[in-house]
């Protein structure tokens, strides 16, 4: 628990989730991780960028909160996605459900292809 906790609390930006802790007033236990879907024979590893979407990294983000009274728990997938967007959007849930604060809803008329980027 205690390392779930530096996860996110701690004051410095060395967790892999800092950003998605440092204004939360709730404190939240987390983790981070990465699920590679594609490992080249000759060990040379390209940037996510380079490779074709299909063969890009999904992302992964549990997380419970509140530490001192558990009442949440959620884990998030994010295929061919970055850590950082499993937990935004963990943070916009848990928001939801702690503070009842919901995101402003996307108008999805004006957006391109109905795809809000972030």
């Amino acid at each position: 628990h205690k390392a779930m906790e530096q996860v996110i609390q701690s004051t410095k930006p060395y967790g892999t989730g800092f950003r998605f802790g440092q204004d939360a007033p709730y404190r939240t236990a987390a983790k981070t991780g990465t699920v590679q879907v594609y490992r080249p024979k000759d060990g040379k590893f390209l940037p996510q960028q380079q490779l074709p979407r299909k063969l890009r990294d999904h992302a992964t983000f549990i997380a419970f909160a509140p530490i001192e009274n558990p009442q949440y728990a959620l884990a998030i997938v994010i295929e061919h996605a970055s850590s950082s967007k499993a937990s935004k959007l963990a943070r916009k849930i848990l928001d939801a459900a702690i503070l009842n604060q919901y995101p402003k809803p996307v108008d999805t008329e004006s957006s391109t292809n109905g795809v809000q980027s972030s």
